[in-house]
C-alpha cells in the first residue's frame, strides 16, 4: 500500500543521498592520491593506466548509471587524474625493484 510505497521512496532518496556522498568522498581519495604521487616526482600515469583497465573491463559488461553509482564515473577520474598529475621526474624503482614488487604479490 502507501506505506510500502512511502518507504520504497525513502530508501531510493537516501541511496541516491549517500551515493553522492560516496562520489565526493572518491573524488577527494583521487586528488589526494594524485598530490601524493606528485610530491616524490612519481606522477599519476600509472593511476591513469589503471583506471583505463578498469574503463576497458566496464566496457565488457553491465555499467550503473551516474545517480546509482557510489564512484565517480571511470571516464571522469581518468580526465581529472590528468589535469592534477603531474609528469614522472624519475622511476621510483630500479626493473629488480619492480620484479621483487610483482614476485611478492603474484
Amino acid at each position: 500500500g502507501a506505506s510500502f510505497s512511502s518507504e520504497v521512496m525513502a530508501q531510493v532518496a537516501a541511496q541516491l543521498a549517500t551515493s553522492a556522498y560516496s562520489r565526493d568522498l572518491e573524488t577527494e581519495a583521487d586528488r589526494e592520491g594524485v598530490a601524493m604521487l606528485n610530491r616524490p616526482g612519481i606522477g599519476g600515469n600509472g593511476l591513469i593506466k589503471f583506471f583505463e583497465l578498469v574503463q576497458k573491463m566496464e566496457g565488457k559488461g553491465f555499467s550503473v548509471p551516474k545517480y546509482l553509482s557510489s564512484h565517480p564515473m571511470t571516464g571522469s577520474r581518468i580526465a581529472a587524474i590528468g589535469k592534477l598529475s603531474k609528469p614522472a621526474s624519475a622511476p621510483t624503482l630500479s626493473e629488480t625493484e619492480w620484479r621483487t614488487v610483482r614476485n611478492i604479490c603474484d
